[in-house]
């Protein structure tokens, strides 16, 4: 059991006590600072096993200049057991990730993803004009709700700035569509506040600019505004869509609304429920 639990964040000047603490939250960017400036403290505490979540984002981040994922090179030294977990990891980026890790070859795979089935979904994609990206993707958000059964799912949008993503929202909220948006400037109140909601499905819609990890089991729309950073992030996003198996069939038959050249609304309908999970 999980008797406490400690969240570490780039803020931490000082490494935090952690006497009775079973298990600890570090983000990347608070590990990378650990690494750098407390590896001596970091190696004091004990740990049984490091879990890397998401860990195809060393791959996705790998040639941003100064990125925190860096901070994983060669950590097999730390003498801890390791776990990575990801859903969009093929061979090529375990063996990748396994080596700057310092695990070479010696790292067991768990899962396949030939067992599971590739999520079925219709893309259509389209060019707008930039002026009226955001009132174009409230629109299609809007005509979705309109739809028999409409309210019966979510909606989430995916952005690729802050402002967009309130902006969105405001828009929403303003037509009576329960929305909050989702981004690094969210304390960690209200990211906690709003992620519990929307996995809860008590919100009608989700502006967020984060797609990894980011679930609710009715969604069925994804649009995505303005472009993806990679192929990663496109992936993960279209891994938001959580509709019923058994609807993935009518996916053919569904609307589905865009994403043009150069970042225009995308929207992803009707994905099968299953996952892959590769954890080297």
């Amino acid at each position: 059991p999980i008797y406490d639990s400690t969240e570490i964040s780039e803020q931490h000047d000082v490494p935090p006590d952690l006497d009775n603490t079973d298990l600890c939250f570090i983000s990347i960017y608070g590990f990378q600072k650990i690494m750098k400036y407390h590896r001596n403290t970091f190696q004091q505490w004990g740990f049984q096993r490091i879990i890397i979540d998401e860990y195809h984002n060393v791959i996705s981040e790998i040639f941003r200049f100064d990125s925190s994922w860096d901070a994983l090179s060669n950590i097999a030294s730390l003498g801890t057991k390791i776990l990575c977990m990801s859903a969009t990891a093929n061979k090529f980026i375990m063996q990748c990730v396994a080596k700057l890790l310092g695990l070479g070859d010696e790292y067991k795979v768990i899962g396949d993803i030939g067992r599971y089935r590739v999520p079925n979904v219709a893309i259509l994609s389209s060019t707008v004009p930039y002026t009226s990206l955001l009132s174009t993707v409230v629109t299609e958000v809007l005509s979705d709700f309109q739809l028999p059964k409409g309210f019966e799912y979510t909606s989430h949008i995916i952005t690729m700035s802050i402002s967009d993503a309130k902006e969105i929202a405001r828009m929403l909220n303003d037509r009576n569509i329960l929305s909050m948006s989702l981004h690094s400037e969210c304390t960690k109140d209200e990211r906690q506040d709003i992620m519990r909601k929307w996995n809860n499905n008590k919100l009608q819609a989700l502006v967020s600019t984060i797609h990894d990890g980011i679930d609710s089991s009715q969604c069925k729309h994804v649009y995505i505004v303005g472009g993806s950073h990679n192929n990663m992030a496109l992936l993960q996003s279209i891994g938001r869509i959580r509709s019923p198996a058994a609807a993935a069939a009518a996916a053919a038959k569904k609307k589905c609304t865009p994403l043009g050249a150069n970042g225009r609304p995308l929207q992803l309908q009707d994905g099968a429920d299953g996952k892959a999970g590769m954890a080297p």
